[in-house]
């Protein structure tokens, strides 16, 4: 499950920004593990949203289900471009 990113009014009125690129971990249970901003948006006001929202997700599937459950810094990397416009 994802989360959309919340800006403010003026951050959309004013940001021209570019789309950020992410890395996420997820860990077995599905929660997100780490972020990592990849790419900035060039905006603070923008890639920060991205970031919480981002670790907001969920995700399932047999692949997570694979990841031994002894080893809690076990997880699956994704990159992802979050488009904004």
């Amino acid at each position: 499950m994802t989360r959309r990113p919340v800006f403010s009014k003026v951050t959309r009125v004013t940001a021209f920004p570019k789309n950020p690129t992410v890395e996420v971990t997820f860990g077995r249970d599905g929660r997100v593990n780490k972020v990592r901003l990849l790419e900035s948006s060039g905006y603070s006001e923008v890639d920060q949203p991205v970031l919480d929202a981002v670790y907001a997700w969920t995700a399932r599937g047999e692949a997570l289900r694979k990841i031994p459950a002894r080893d809690a810094q076990a997880g699956i990397t994704i990159k992802f471009t979050i488009l904004l416009r």
